[in-house]
């Protein structure tokens, strides 16, 4: 018995010493799952760290294509296969999580430089929006454009000063170089007037033979005449013609410190000439259908129908004591025949016996029209004609022919503009209004 018993020790050794084997390898696998588990845990950690700076930077306003160069490294480690080995794992998920750990670092130097040269970016397109709208202005563009500018162009330094992020460095230069843009417009579109109007003022020049007086004159005449078209232009609230006006007082400006300077006065005609022009295609292409506009001064009358002229006839004012009434007015009705009776007594110096008229186009509810007077004779009519003896009580007086036209021309409704026409700045006139919001009259009656 004793000789079996020693051969069984060997065997149970060799046992013993493969379970403590196999414990050992099961103990060491174990270790290499929490290990590659763990391994792993710290790669998913450090990706979804780097995916949130990522999203963070787009909130910031980084776009996709600044992020790109991150994102496809990311996608590339990310996107290795994992070894088949588990022993193999732990240093491989390690091996990733400190190369997103190193993108997460370059993502910030990317962040950092891309908003260094957004800022400067912001910064170079303000300068260059400045430079640019000095330029225009220097050209004298319009000064309203320019203010509007200006105030956009402070609007967008205000907020360059506290911008921090790219999404506040992006609206800053698209404001910058809509500023730009315009600014750009204006200054060409200056430049081309500027051009035009030398060229117009070198032939005027010799034309006139440098003549200081005559060009002198002409300026006036086309001030004066620009004034008036504007004039026209605010009674009836019509802001086209704003931006040439501003243009046209411009030159009225140079004329009024030209001297004898035939090259001043020269640009100063050719100017005005320029701008009354541009007004005056400004203030037709604003008219309504239909309108009719008298001036005082010129004692004239002009019809107009869709922009174009279709009368013009002088007439006979108001005397100054009673004068037509100056402003926006309409055509409220109209009599043919009709008697004019005098809303004065007897005992007034402005009593007029009972009068026929053939046609009557009344423009206010005091009792002024445009009639007809047949005794007024031809020459009477126009400029001068308020002052003389056949001057009215505040009625427009009208050639039969032109009221006859005008009698079945006018419908009611239709704008009547009664303006001083004295060339006098736009201001000046429009303080003349003598009628309310609505025309209506704020100077008592009138008639004949």
């Amino acid at each position: 018995m004793a000789p079996r018993s020693k051969s069984r020790r060997p065997r149970r050794l060799g046992i013993l010493v493969a379970f403590v084997v196999l414990v050992a390898l099961a103990a060491g696998a174990a270790e290499l799952q929490v290990a590659a588990a763990q391994s792993e845990s710290g790669f998913a950690a450090a990706r979804g760290r780097l995916d949130a700076d990522l999203q963070t930077a787009r909130d910031r306003g980084y776009s996709e294509a600044d992020l790109q160069p991150i994102e496809s490294k990311e996608s590339g480690i990310a996107g290795i296969t994992d070894p088949i080995w588990v022993s193999d794992r732990p240093g491989y998920y390690e091996q990733r999580a400190t190369q997103l750990d190193q993108l997460h670092l370059q993502l910030q130097q990317l962040e950092a430089s891309l908003l260094a040269a957004q800022r400067q970016s912001a910064s170079t397109a303000l300068q260059k929006a400045a430079e640019q709208l000095a330029q225009a202005t220097g050209l004298g563009a319009d000064p309203d454009d320019l203010a509007q500018l200006h105030a956009q162009l402070s609007a967008a330094e205000d907020a360059e000063a506290i911008a921090k992020q790219p999404r506040d460095f992006g609206p800053v230069e698209s404001e910058a170089n809509a500023v730009l843009a315009r600014a750009q417009q204006l200054a060409t579109a200056q430049q081309a007037d500027l051009q035009a109007i030398q060229q117009a003022a070198t032939t005027l020049q010799t034309k006139e033979s440098s003549d200081a007086a005559k060009l002198r004159k002409d300026a006036q005449s086309a001030v004066a005449a620009g004034r008036n078209d504007a004039t026209v232009a605010a009674y009836m609230h019509l802001a086209a013609v704003a931006k040439p006006y501003n243009q046209l007082e411009r030159y009225s400006a140079l004329l009024s410190i030209a001297g004898s300077d035939a090259a001043k006065l020269a640009m100063a005609a050719a100017g005005a000439q320029h701008y009354r022009e541009a007004i005056h295609q400004s203030l037709l292409a604003s008219f309504p259908h239909k309108v009719v506009v008298i001036s005082y001064q010129a004692q004239e009358l002009w019809a107009y129908e869709g922009g174009k002229l279709v009368q013009d006839t002088l007439i006979t004012s108001g005397r100054p004591q009673l004068p037509t009434d100056t402003g926006a007015m309409k055509v409220i009705s109209k009599n043919s025949p009709w008697k004019m009776h005098s809303p004065w007594p007897r005992t007034s110096q402005w009593w007029y016996p009972d009068t026929t008229v053939q046609m009557a186009i009344w423009f206010t509810d005091t009792g002024e029209s445009m009639h007809d007077a047949y005794w007024e004779y031809s020459s009477q009519y126009g400029p001068g004609g308020q002052y003389g003896g056949a001057a009215s009580h505040g009625c427009v007086h009208v050639p039969y022919d032109s009221e006859k036209f005008l009698y079945s021309w006018t419908t009611i409704g239709m704008p009547v503009i009664v303006y001083p026409g004295d060339g006098s700045t736009v201001a000046n006139q429009v303080a003349q209004i003598t009628v309310d919001a609505n025309g209506n009259p704020t100077t008592g009656p009138k008639g004949v």
